[in-house]
């Protein structure tokens, strides 16, 4: 990754990188991972978008809490199987994981 790689990468929103990752990735699955990222972020918003009052509510009600929970595990698992996927087993997976 060269400077001016990086440098134009971090000057895009969270979500524009995965975009332009889905775009423009040669791995395969890439485009499909970063669809179902995507999907789950926005379903993990959706189930946490209230009042802190309201969440708290949630979080103390165990099949709710069960429910928000597990979204939040989808989510991890897909940020990590897509980091997995485009890293392998090279430095630069070393530096985004450390």
């Amino acid at each position: 990754v060269s400077p001016d790689d990086a440098d134009a990468m971090i000057r895009l929103t969270p979500m524009a990188r995965l975009q332009w990752l889905a775009e423009y990735s040669t791995i395969p699955r890439t485009k499909n991972i970063v669809a179902q990222l995507i999907g789950r972020y926005e379903q993990f918003l959706l189930m946490t978008e209230a009042a802190e009052d309201d969440l708290i509510e949630r979080f103390i009600d165990k099949d709710q809490s069960k429910k928000l929970m597990e979204s939040a595990s989808e989510l991890g698992d897909s940020v990590f199987e897509l980091l997995s996927l485009i890293g392998g087993e090279t430095p630069f997976y070393r530096l985004l994981v450390v």
